[in-house]
C-alpha cells in the first residue's frame, strides 16, 4: 500500500518545507474525508506512517491477510504522525489504544488491526482484489443518496453533542423520505422484490 513519506527527502529539507509538506498533506487528506462518496482504502501490503494516515482519511479500510504490517512508527524517527495520524487514529480506535500504538511505534498484523477496529475487513490475499471490488460494487448499486447522507450524518454527528447529531439525522432522513430511491426501497420491501435504485 504505502510506506509513507520519503525519509531521505525530509532529512534534507528545511523546517519551513517540512511544515508546508505536513500542511499540504493534511489538506489533501481532508478532501477524502469530506467527499460525499464512501472512500475505501484497499491495503495489500505494508501500510505504515504516512501510508496509514492516507488510509485513516478513508471511510473504510480493507486489508489482505499476510500482506504486511500496519502502524504509525514515526516515534522511532523522533517525530509524531504529522499528517492526521494523531487526530484520526484516536477517533477510530480510542485515545488509549491510539496512544499506545503511536508512542511505541508498534506495527500490527492485519488480524490484530481488525481486532482493534483499525481495519473493517481482512480478506484472503488470493481473493483480495475481488473481495474489495465486490464490496464496492454492492455500494455502487445501492441507494447513493442514502449512503452519502449516512456518511454525512455519522462523520458530522460524532463531532457534535448528541442532541445536535439527532437533529442532523432527522433533517437528513426527511430529505431521503422524498427521494425516488426511498419510494422504490419501501415499495420493493412491501412487494417482496429486490429494489432497483437509481441514485435519485
Amino acid at each position: 500500500f504505502s510506506a509513507g513519506a520519503d525519509i531521505e527527502m525530509l532529512k534534507g529539507s528545511q523546517p519551513d518545507f517540512k511544515a508546508m509538506f505536513c500542511l499540504h498533506c493534511q489538506e489533501t487528506l481532508n478532501l477524502f474525508a469530506s467527499t460525499p462518496k464512501v472512500v475505501i482504502a484497499a491495503i495489500n501490503g505494508h501500510c505504515v506512517g504516512g501510508g496509514l494516515e492516507i488510509a485513516l482519511s478513508c471511510d473504510l479500510r480493507m486489508m489482505a491477510r499476510d500482506s504486511g504490517k500496519i502502524g504509525l512508527p514515526e516515534v522511532t524517527l523522533g517525530v509524531l504522525p504529522g499528517t492526521g495520524g494523531t487526530q484520526r487514529l484516536p477517533r477510530l480506535v480510542g485515545a488509549s489504544r491510539a496512544l499506545d500504538l503511536m508512542i511505541t511505534g508498534r506495527l500490527l498484523s492485519p488480524d490484530e488491526a481488525l481486532q482493534m477496529g483499525l481495519v473493517n475487513y481482512v480478506y484472503p490475499k488470493e481473493s483480495f482484489a475481488q473481495d474489495v471490488q465486490a464490496y464496492a460494487k454492492a455500494l455502487a448499486h445501492g441507494p447513493a443518496k442514502a449512503i452519502s447522507l449516512i456518511k454525512r450524518s455519522v462523520m458530522e454527528g460524532v463531532e457534535m453533542p448528541l442532541a445536535a447529531g439527532l437533529a442532523l439525522e432527522r433533517e437528513l432522513q426527511n430529505r431521503l423520505f422524498v427521494t425516488d430511491d426511498a419510494k422504490e426501497g419501501l415499495a420493493a420491501f412491501v412487494e417482496k422484490r429486490k429494489p432497483t435504485f437509481k441514485g435519485r
